[in-house]
């Protein structure tokens, strides 16, 4: 529940700077390619963290320029109801971390 970590991915979730390109398929199945900002990476991360169920999805880099930015204010906004939850105290919709791997279990390597 740190503020700063909360400002840190909100300042990345608005910023416009270069963030490359994508390219794929369109939904028609024609090749599209879209410039991406910082803040649509930052968005797909984001939209990761998100518990399975619930609702929102994965972010699509390869929507239009204005459906990504409306994505964008969509996931800022569940951000800050996610930490206003964990401030409070409150069940948030935040999925655990994938567990590490120490290195300390058995591992196999004859083919």
């Amino acid at each position: 529940g740190r503020k700063e970590a909360l400002a840190l991915l909100v300042r990345k979730l608005e910023s416009e700077e270069d963030g490359g390109s994508v390219s794929g398929l369109g939904k028609d199945g024609k090749p599209i390619e879209r410039k991406l900002v910082v803040g649509d990476t930052v968005a797909a991360l984001a939209s990761e963290w998100r518990r399975p169920g619930v609702r929102g999805g994965a972010f699509d880099k390869l929507a239009p320029d204005a459906d990504r930015k409306r994505a964008r204010a969509t996931i800022k906004r569940w951000l800050e109801l996610q930490h206003a939850a964990i401030v409070a105290g409150k069940p948030h919709d935040l999925r655990a971390p994938d567990p590490v791997d120490d290195g300390s279990g058995w591992r196999l390597d004859a083919p």
